[in-house]
């Protein structure tokens, strides 16, 4: 038997620990199970797939362990593990066959579906499926892509809204700084500032707030050990993401520091 390497970290198993197989799910007493041990010959290196929770046994060791379910006293006297030429000629049921090719011609890629529509039987070819996994994915990966690209639009406009806003509450003591001796580079290197601030603020806090969440999201629903998923693991492309966010403010501002700077100072004054 061989384990999958989260099955052994869960339940503390190594090499010569031997386990027991029985009927009927985890956590319900189970009166039914086989007397013939399992001992674990090996455990695979994590790998991040579905075999780090699997185990591994072969088939004659499958059907040496259901033998008492037809002979009792067979089990105990045929213990041994069978080849693949005395499977075949092993009066068992198999329930399922990985057949190789050795190249790739109109047989092996009509082979599959003369199968499923000249038998009782189902053929199914790997590299089809997986391809279809991959498409279902790949347009759940363009989703999410599609909804980080209107989120950052939102966040574009917010940042305009918000420097429009603040533009309109502080004309009169932008007026007054006019006044006051300050140029128009001036007032347009303010609200540039503001806007990099803000953009800048905004980013760290989304950044910092998303580890946090994907750090305990990690931990409850065990995203590190099955995907490899962190929290506290920094990507190279959140500096993208941090450059990109400040490009969006600064490109934000440019509206209002033109509002700014045509502005007309009397008239504003006046209005006091």
């Amino acid at each position: 038997m061989v384990l999958g390497s989260e099955v052994a970290s869960k339940y503390k198993l190594n090499i010569g620990d031997t386990l027991q197989s029985s009927h009927g799910l985890v956590g319900i007493d189970d009166e039914h199970h086989h007397d013939n041990d399992l001992i674990v010959h090996g455990i695979l290196k994590n790998s991040g797939g579905i075999q780090d929770r699997l185990i591994f046994i072969s088939i004659s060791s499958y059907w040496n362990l259901h033998e008492h379910e037809v002979d009792h006293e067979h089990i105990h006297h045929e213990q041994n593990v069978l080849s693949n030429q005395e499977l075949v000629n092993y009066d068992k049921t198999i329930t399922s066959l990985l057949v190789k090719f050795k190249g790739t011609n109109i047989q092996s890629l009509n082979f599959g579906r003369s199968i499923n529509e000249n038998t009782n039987v189902m053929a199914v070819n790997p590299a089809i499926e997986l391809n279809r996994l991959y498409e279902l994915t790949g347009s759940a990966s363009e989703l999410l892509n599609l909804i980080g690209i209107i989120l950052s639009i939102l966040a574009f406009i917010a940042i305009f809204i918000n420097l429009s806003q603040a533009l309109n509450e502080r004309k009169f003591e932008i007026a007054l700084i006019r006044i006051g001796g300050g140029s128009r580079t001036y007032i347009a290197q303010l609200l540039i500032f503001e806007g990099f601030i803000l953009s800048f603020m905004g980013i760290i806090l989304g950044l910092v707030l998303g580890h946090i969440i994907l750090f305990f999201s990690a931990s409850k629903y065990h995203l590190s050990d099955k995907y490899g998923i962190q929290g506290h693991y920094f990507c190279i492309d959140e500096i993208y993401v941090l450059f990109i966010g400040l490009v969006c403010g600064l490109i934000a501002t440019i509206l209002p520091v033109i509002r700014a700077s045509s502005q007309n100072i009397h008239h504003t004054i006046s209005k006091i």
